[in-house]
C-alpha cells in the first residue's frame, strides 16, 4: 500500500492544510548543527516526554530564542518532518542508524518505536517524498540555506513557513549586501597557498572575501569541490556512478589547468575532448583574463572593495600587528558588520611582510578615484606611525570568556556547520592539526581545509564517538583520504573496523567475491563443492583472506586482542582453500595459541597489510589495469619465492605508483627481508586454524594473475 501512488496524493493534501494552519501558530525555532528549523509549539507538545518539549516548556515565550542542538541537521530534517506529520520521509531510509540515535537522545519514543519496527520487520511504512516544512526567520546575520524544491511549492511565497527539504548543508552568501541575488549560490574556501599555486582560481568576478590564509570565492557549480579536492591531493576522487562529469568538464575547461584536464581525461578513459589547445575562443589566461602570476593580497583585497559603494563600506581603517608588517583593512559599514557576524572578524589582509608596504603605496598611487577611501585610510595609518610621544592612541580593554558550551561555526570547503567547542576538543588531534585546521576567530569561527560534505560524517564521529555513514555510500575513496588527513587515530580505527569499509572499499573491485566458510556455530555450513567450482578454472591466483577468530595467545604468553586477520595467500595448480575437518569452535573458547611470539605476530600482520595494501591502493586510485596487474604479479612472485625481496623492491619502486618513494629502497628492503618470514609463518598457523575448524568465518577474494 505504501508504494501506491494514490496513497502519496492522499497524504499530500492534509499535509498542505496542516502546514497552512501551522503558519498561524506560535513557532519554536531550533538551530541543529547550523540548520535552522521551526516547529509549531503545539506539534512539539505532542511529545511531552521528549527533551525538546522539556526545553521548550521552560522557555520564556516573550524572548523565543533559537534553541541549539549539537546534532546533524541533515538527519534532523527527517525527525522534523515526522514531528509535523507523524510520517517518515522516503529519504530517511538512507541513514536510519543516525536517525535512531537522534530520536533516542531526544527521547522521541513514538519515533523510536517506528524505527524499531522498520529495522526488525523491514515492512513498508507510509512514507512520501514530500519536503519538510521549515520556517526560517530572515535576518541579515544568517546565511540562507540552499534553494529548496518539492511538492510544497504551492504554498504562497508570503507564508513565513516553507522552504522545503534540504538536500545538503546550508549554503550562504546570498544575503545583502555581499551578494544581491535570490539565486542559488555555490561558494568555496580556498587555502591561499593553493591560490598562489593556481592563480586562475581567483579573479575579480568570483572573489567574495579574503582571510589571513584563505580566499572565499563564488563557484559556478557544486562539482567545483571535486576540483579543489584534486588540486589539494592530486587525486581525482569522484563518487561511484558519478553522473555530472559534463558539468565538471565545463568548469575544468574554464580553468585551463593542464594536470586537472589530464585527470578528467584519465577518468573518462582518455575519451575526453578537453585539451589546452581546444578551448574555443578563450585564451590561456581563462574566461576572466586572470593573470597566471599570483596577485598580492592587497591587489585582491582592494579590488574586492571597489565593487561596493562608499555607503556600504563606511569609514575605512588600516591597522597592523605589533611588528607593523602585517597590514589589514577594516571598516564600520554594513558590509564589514555583515562579515563580522559571519566570520567573527572583518579584517581584510593587505600585506604579509614589511617590504610589501612600499609596494602597496605604489599600487594605490597608480589607481584612480575609486580607490580614494583606501588611499585615505592608508595615509591616516602612515601618519600615525610618528614617534609615540606625538601620537594620541585611544584604547579600551576587552575581555571575553569562552566556555565549553560556546557554539563554534565551522567552515569547510563549500559548507558550514555549528557545534559546541567541547565537541571539537574531544579529540585534541583535530585542533592541533595546523595544516588542516586554523581559527578564524578563536573560540568562535573555525576554518578547515577539506571537503565540506565529508566533514559532516567526521563531525558526527566527534559528537558520538561512532562512525555512521549512509547506506550505499558512494564516496569511499574521498572519505578515506579525508579521514587520513585529519590524523585522528580513533577515527581511523573506527573506519578500519567498519564493515562497510571492509566490503565496500577494500574489496568490491576485485571481481570475484565468494564467501568461503562460515562456522556452523554461527551461520550454517560451508558448501565446499561450490568453492571447488569457483576455483577450478584458476591457476596461480592470489588471494586476500579475511579470517574471524578468537583472540590469539603468542608463544611468549602475551595475548593479542585482534580477532580478525587479513592476509595475502596464493592458490597454485587449482588447489583449494583449507577445508575444516570438523567444526571445533566452542562458544566458551577464550583464546587460541600460535607458535609465534606476540612481537613476531605484530610484524607478520604488518607485512600482510603491506602486501595487500599495495594492490588495493592501486585499485582505489583507478590505476590502469596493466599497472595493477604488474603490482599484483610482483606480490605473488615474492610470496611464492620466485623473486628475492631485493628484486621485488626494485621492481615495485620502478612502477608509476611509487615514484615519490624511490628514495627509500634500503629501508623498504630491510623491512621486507625482516618481516616476510614472520608473515609466511603466520599464514601457516592461520591455515592450520582454518583446517581445525577454529575460525568463526573465512572470506576470500580472488586476484587473477
Amino acid at each position: 500500500m505504501a508504494n501506491d501512488p494514490s496513497v502519496g496524493r492522499d497524504y499530500l493534501q492534509p499535509d498542505l492544510e496542516s502546514v497552512m494552519e501551522s503558519a498561524e501558530e506560535e513557532l519554536v525555532d531550533f538551530n541543529v548543527g547550523g540548520w535552522y528549523f521551526s516547529i509549531p509549539r503545539s506539534k512539539v507538545a505532542q511529545f511531552p516526554e521528549s527533551l525538546l518539549w522539556k526545553e521548550v516548556s521552560l522557555q520564556d515565550q516573550s524572548e523565543n530564542p533559537r534553541l541549539f542542538i549539537d546534532r546533524d541537521g541533515f538527519v534532523f530534517r527527517h525527525l522534523h518532518y515526522y514531528m509535523q506529520t507523524s510520517k517518515l520521509s522516503l529519504f530517511s531510509c538512507a541513514e536510519l542508524n543516525l536517525l535512531y540515535e537522534q530520536a533516542f537522545v531526544l527521547q522521541l519514543t513514538p519515533l523510536l518505536q517506528v524505527l524499531d519496527g522498520l529495522k526488525e520487520e523491514k515492512y513498508g511504512l507510509p512514507v512520501q517524498p514530500a519536503d519538510t516544512p521549515v520556517a526560517e526567520k530572515p535576518s541579515l546575520n544568517y546565511w540562507r540555506t540552499e534553494e529548496r524544491t518539492g511538492m510544497l511549492s504551492e504554498i504562497p511565497a508570503s507564508s513565513p513557513a516553507f522552504t522545503g527539504l534540504h538536500e545538503r548543508a546550508p549554503l550562504g552568501l546570498v544575503d545583502t549586501p555581499l551578494l544581491d541575488t535570490e539565486d542559488k549560490v555555490h561558494y568555496c574556501f580556498l587555502p591561499l597557498d593553493l591560490v598562489a599555486k593556481y592563480p586562475v582560481l581567483v579573479n575579480d568576478d568570483n572573489l567574495l572575501w579574503l582571510l589571513e590564509n584563505a580566499a572565499l570565492i563564488k563557484c559556478n557549480c557544486s562539482e567545483f569541490r571535486f576540483i579543489v579536492n584534486f588540486l589539494r591531493s592530486e587525486k581525482m576522487l569522484l563518487p561511484d556512478d558519478f553522473s555530472n562529469i559534463d558539468a565538471l568538464e565545463e568548469e575544468v575547461l574554464i580553468l585551463r589547468i593542464p594536470e586537472l584536464i589530464n585527470a578528467v581525461k584519465a577518468y573518462r578513459g582518455g575519451c575526453s575532448t578537453l585539451s589546452p589547445a581546444t578551448a574555443g575562443d578563450r585564451d590561456w589566461q581563462g574566461a576572466a583574463g586572470v593573470s597566471l602570476s599570483p596577485s598580492p593580497l592587497y591587489a585582491m583585497a582592494l579590488g574586492l572593495l571597489v565593487n561596493y559603494p562608499d555607503s556600504i563600506l563606511g569609514q575605512l581603517c588600516v591597522g597592523s600587528d605589533l611588528g607593523r608588517s602585517h597590514l589589514h583593512l577594516s571598516g564600520n559599514g554594513i558590509l564589514f558588520q555583515h562579515i563580522r557576524n559571519w566570520l567573527g572578524t572583518c579584517r581584510l589582509p593587505l600585506t604579509k611582510n614589511i617590504s610589501e608596504i612600499k609596494e602597496l603605496c605604489t599600487y594605490l598611487d597608480q589607481r584612480d578615484a575609486m580607490y580614494k577611501p583606501m588611499k585615505d585610510a592608508l595615509r591616516c595609518y602612515l601618519k600615525q606611525q610618528a614617534p609615540a610621544e606625538s601620537t594620541d592612541y585611544s584604547w579600551s580593554a576587552e575581555v571575553s570568556v569562552c566556555s565549553l558550551h560556546q557554539i563554534v561555526r565551522v567552515y569547510v570547503g563549500s559548507n558550514w556547520y555549528e557545534t559546541y567547542l567541547r565537541t571539537l576538543l574531544k579529540y585534541p588531534e583535530l585542533l592541533s592539526n595546523d595544516k588542516k585546521v586554523c581559527w578564524i576567530t578563536y573560540g568562535q569561527t573555525l576554518l578547515i581545509h577539506g571537503d565540506g560534505q565529508m566533514f559532516r560524517h567526521v563531525l558526527n564521529f566527534l559528537r558520538l564517538g561512532k562512525l555512521f555513514l549512509p547506506a550505499e555510500f558512494k564516496e569511499w575513496p574521498l572519505f578515506c583520504q579525508e579521514a587520513e588527513e585529519y590524523q585522528i587515530p580513533s577515527l581511523l580505527e573506527a573506519l578500519y573496523h567498519s564493515d562497510a569499509y571492509r566490503y565496500d572499499v577494500k574489496w568490491p573491485w576485485l571481481g570475484l567475491i565468494s564467501k568461503a566458510y562460515v562456522n556452523p556455530s554461527a551461520k550454517g555450513t560451508r558448501d565446499s563443492q561450490q568453492t571447488s567450482v569457483v576455483l577450478a578454472g584458476h591457476r596461480n591466483v592470489g588471494l586476500i583472506l579475511r579470517v574471524d577468530h578468537p583472540p590469539v595467545l603468542g608463544s611468549d604468553g602475551f595475548c593479542s586482542s585482534d580477532e580478525e586477520s587479513v592476509v595475502y595467500s596464493t592458490l597454485r595448480g587449482g588447489s583449494q582453500l583449507a577445508t575444516p575437518s570438523a567444526p571445533a569452535l566452542c562458544r566458551d573458547t577464550v583464546f587460541l595459541t600460535f607458535a609465534l611470539s606476540h612481537e613476531e605476530m605484530f610484524y607478520a600482520r604488518q607485512c600482510h597489510f603491506f602486501l595487500t595494501d599495495v594492490i588495493l591502493d592501486s585499485v582505489r586510485q583507478r590505476d590502469p589495469k596493466a599497472i595493477t596487474a604488474k603490482i599484483g604479479s610482483l606480490v605473488n612472485r615474492l610470496w611464492t619465492r620466485q623473486i628475492t625481496p631485493g628484486e621485488f623492491v626494485t621492481n615495485l619502486l620502478n612502477t608509476e605508483n611509487f615514484k615519490k618513494d624511490r628514495n627509500i629502497p634500503k629501508e623498504l628492503l630491510q623491512w621486507v627481508e625482516f618481516s616476510l618470514p614472520f608473515a609466511w609463518k603466520y599464514s601457516h598457523c592461520l591455515n592450520s586454524l582454518i583446517q581445525r575448524g577454529f575460525a568463526r568465518s573465512v572470506s576470500y577474494f580472488v586476484l587473477e594473475m
